[in-house]
């Protein structure tokens, strides 16, 4: 599951004194407008993902009580109340088991709903691990103490119906009726940015009916929503396109009428939502690149670690990473040491200075994972099928085995089990010249996994980097305990699945 932002901006907390001045005005104006009636359920993406979480539980709910049909009937039992009264706690059980096999995968993250290909793929790899958790508690607790028979039947009923009922989701619940429609104040680059945003994600949960702008004439790219008027035109607009909510997507200081306009579509009983709040809770990310004037957005104005308890608990679970990783590393060192050294010859462990919590320079290790003097003078960010890559290296970093020395950094403070990713001095120089807002990553301290690497993976060029910052920003933004064991639960999940590159 994925995050969202715990609350939305008011764009009329800045009004100036003679606005509100103008404000009963404007609502004995609008007290004479008719109140639209509509047809239209506009669930918000919270809503809807509590939607889908209630409907899969029911699922389950159905497959364990057709797996439990199975077992009776090849069993000879009786199939009725007071058997599935005495076996009423596998009804919790496989939906404990799915609530945290869909947290390993991410399989409610917002962008995985809007394609079908990839929830069906989820859905299979998040039943296999459901199976393979019930198998595990089934080897480690007393024989017979659990049944066997249900646990595959369990699996493949499990796959089928959510499979078969998130398609009828996309057909049925995702049409018109059910979206939630929108007009996008400003046609500029943040405006276009937000739509094409609400077009490859989340079509048809958003409907972008239009645009509004000062200048009418401005030229779109082809397939982008027309503009519709002006921001004086808006709450007519509104009210002929059904609209529900308005996303302001404007960078710079706003013209008087414009500001009136979403006055009169607040007093109206519109939301109002900043174009950065709905981009972060669609895609996780901060639009940095469309802040403009408003550079607050991009800035954790009451960061987490501000706070007396969370800065306690962070460490706590730091100690804790760090202390069981360090004991699985001494028992797998053995084995990686001779297999590090048979794959190409140099050192077992690998050295390299990164940029820390305020620009601190420290030196990180991991296992070797390429041939010894991979670089010469000049610094290669890693690629895709890197020819420095050993065959263990390979192995070791889809299971991510090398980072395992990374635990002695987090032991003595220079890093954290979740934060934004260290980069290197030589990167930091330069992407800091053409990234605004790149020197926020070194707020907190750099992680062993954070939001950009679950939500991401691996950095390998400027534009990628530009493109984690903005997950990074989020993270900074949000973090809390709940982020934190989320990501290393998803983590986790990369790490089952052999995710790591």
């Amino acid at each position: 599951m994925s995050v969202e932002p715990e609350m939305r901006v008011d764009v009329v907390a800045g009004a100036e004194p003679a606005d509100r001045a103008a404000l009963p005005a404007v609502a004995s104006a609008l007290s004479d407008r008719p109140r639209r009636r509509s047809l239209k359920v506009p669930l918000r993406l919270e809503e809807r993902r509590l939607l889908l979480i209630s409907f899969d539980l029911l699922m389950i709910a159905v497959a364990v009580l057709a797996s439990m049909y199975f077992w009776s009937v090849r069993g000879g039992l009786d199939f009725d109340l007071d058997f599935l009264a005495d076996q009423s706690r596998w009804f919790v059980v496989f939906a404990a088991l799915w609530i945290g096999a869909s947290t390993l995968t991410g399989f409610y993250g917002v962008r995985l709903a809007s394609d079908l290909g990839a929830v069906w793929a989820s859905t299979f790899r998040t039943s296999i691990l459901v199976l393979g958790g019930y198998l595990l508690i089934y080897f480690i607790i007393p024989p017979n103490s659990i049944p066997r028979n249900i646990a595959f039947s369990q699996a493949a009923m499990t796959f089928l119906l959510i499979a078969v009922s998130r398609t009828g989701y996309r057909l049925l619940i995702e049409r018109s009726p059910f979206s939630r429609r929108v007009i996008v104040i400003g046609a500029g680059r943040a405006g276009q940015t937000i739509a094409e945003t609400i077009e490859r994600y989340v079509k048809g949960r958003y409907d972008v009916v239009g645009f509004v702008d000062e200048d009418t004439a401005k030229r779109l790219p082809p397939g982008a929503p027309r503009i519709l008027g002006t921001p004086q035109d808006l709450l007519d607009l509104a009210d002929q396109y059904h609209a529900m909510e308005i996303v302001l997507a404007i960078t710079h200081r706003l013209h008087e009428r414009t500001f009136r306009a979403i006055l009169d579509c607040q007093e109206y009983g519109l939301q109002v939502t900043p174009m950065p709040v709905l981009y972060e809770e669609i895609t996780g990310r901060v639009p940095v690149e469309h802040v403009g004037d408003n550079w607050y957005v991009a800035l954790p104005l009451r960061p987490a670690s501000s706070s007396g308890l969370f800065p306690i608990a962070k460490r706590a679970i730091d100690l804790t990473v760090a202390l069981v990783g360090l004991a699985l590393l001494a028992v797998l060192l053995p084995f990686l040491a001779i297999a590090i050294r048979l794959s190409s010859p140099g050192p077992i462990f690998f050295g390299q200075d990164r940029v820390g919590r305020g620009g601190r320079v420290f030196r990180m290790h991991k296992l070797r994972s390429m041939v010894a003097g991979a670089e010469s003078d000049v610094p290669l960010w890693a690629a895709d099928n890197d020819w420095r890559i050993t065959w263990i290296g390979r192995w070791m970093r889809r299971a991510h085995l090398d980072e395992l020395p990374q635990m002695w950094s987090i032991l003595r403070g220079d890093m954290s089990v979740v934060g934004p990713r260290p980069e290197r001095p030589e990167f930091v120089a330069a992407l800091e010249q053409d990234i605004p807002f790149y020197r926020l990553r070194h707020a907190v301290k750099p992680g062993m996994t954070g939001w950009a690497q679950i939500s991401l993976g691996y950095v390998d060029s400027p534009d990628a980097a530009r493109l984690r910052l903005e997950y990074d920003l989020y993270y900074i933004k949000h973090q809390s305990v709940w982020l934190d064991v989320l990501i290393v639960a998803r983590t986790l999940g990369h790490v089952l699945q052999f995710r790591g590159r």
